[in-house]
């Protein structure tokens, strides 16, 4: 018997004893006030028990089949329609970026080359981030408000299980969404994730770099490319982090240029294709790289000779319109 069709035959049986009781309570000196009250108090407690064991089933409940295919997969990264995209390698894109920094060559407007990287989802994976965040709530004090099993579940969440927010982690993992104990966790956890991911310091803490990125950053800057950061993460709060986060990890520096957001309550696609037109401006873009298909839109429409590529990790999956311009999408720097 499965669990519904026990609880269900558990409230007939309770609905039953409560008709029992009523009627023992209109039979007037039937049985002694004692025992109709040992009856009620028995009937009491066997309706909190069947309470209390269905909230933990549910808290504990694993779904069949979860409701958003693995964020990691290709499924979930699912490509935009009427996109024109070629999936290709680290090594054709330094071909395709060594041709155009050459067509470019050619041309004497006394502008500088540059080839343009996101941070976050493309040059580095701010899963980790994510786990590490998780991991630290769990072992802080507001953790253990909150039911045993449901902790005991999330417990069980790992690298494999984050994507693009939290709550595709909490999907992954087999909770509940539709359980107010799981939602409930979910939004005490995200009040506590905002805090700190965008705080400046767990970024140089947790953060991994995709294998082959710096190397090939490196490889663009030796070829006389000037590089440029582009991210949307917070001039104010992660400046100075984002900055050791880079030195971490051996990226060029030096006459390189780190443009962030000032203003963090403009739209990321919205600040990106402005900050993008003003680099335009100034410079010769060869090359663009972008895990933000809504992003790297308006990038494209800005200067669509570049070499635009698509990093393939976890993108939010905002809809975009569509784009006849050609973009690359690689799955590894490496």
């Amino acid at each position: 018997m499965n669990n519904k069709n026990l609880f269900g035959l558990l409230e007939d049986k309770l609905t039953e004893h409560r008709e029992a009781l009523r009627e023992l309570n209109s039979q007037y000196g039937a049985r002694s006030a004692d025992y109709k009250q040992g009856f009620e108090d028995a009937l009491n407690l066997v309706n909190k028990l069947s309470t209390d064991l269905a909230r933990e089933i549910s808290v504990s409940a694993v779904y069949d089949h979860p409701p958003h295919p693995h964020p990691r997969s290709r499924t979930y990264r699912s490509e935009p329609a009427e996109w024109w995209i070629e999936d290709t390698n680290s090594d054709s894109l330094k071909s395709f970026i060594a041709s155009r920094s050459n067509e470019i060559g050619t041309v004497n407007n006394g502008k500088s080359a540059v080839i343009v990287f996101d941070l976050d989802g493309t040059l580095f994976d701010v899963g980790h981030r994510t786990l590490g965040i998780l991991k630290r709530w769990m072992s802080s004090p507001e953790c253990s408000h909150f039911p045993k099993p449901l902790i005991k579940k999330i417990e069980g969440i790992g690298f494999n299980h984050i994507g693009y927010s939290l709550s595709h982690a909490f999907e992954n993992a087999g909770l509940d969404m539709r359980n107010p104990d799981v939602m409930e966790v979910l939004v005490t956890v995200e009040r506590f994730w905002r805090k700190k991911f965008f705080d400046g310091e767990t970024l140089v803490e947790f953060d991994a770099v995709y294998t082959g990125a710096s190397e090939f950053v490196w490889f663009c800057k030796k070829m006389g490319l000037k590089i440029v950061y582009l991210t949307g993460r917070s001039h104010k709060v992660m400046h100075a982090g984002t900055c050791r986060q880079l030195e971490k990890f051996g990226f060029p520096l030096e006459d390189a240029e780190l443009i962030l957001k000032l203003n963090t309550v403009t739209d990321d696609a919205v600040f990106k294709e402005e900050a993008f037109r003003a680099i335009a401006a100034k410079h010769n873009i060869v090359g663009n790289f972008e895990n933000e298909y809504v992003n790297i839109r308006g990038m494209v429409q800005c200067e669509p000779r570049a070499v635009h590529v698509v990093v393939d990790s976890q993108h939010s999956g905002r809809p975009v319109a569509a784009l006849p311009e050609k973009v690359y999408r690689i799955q590894s720097f490496a």
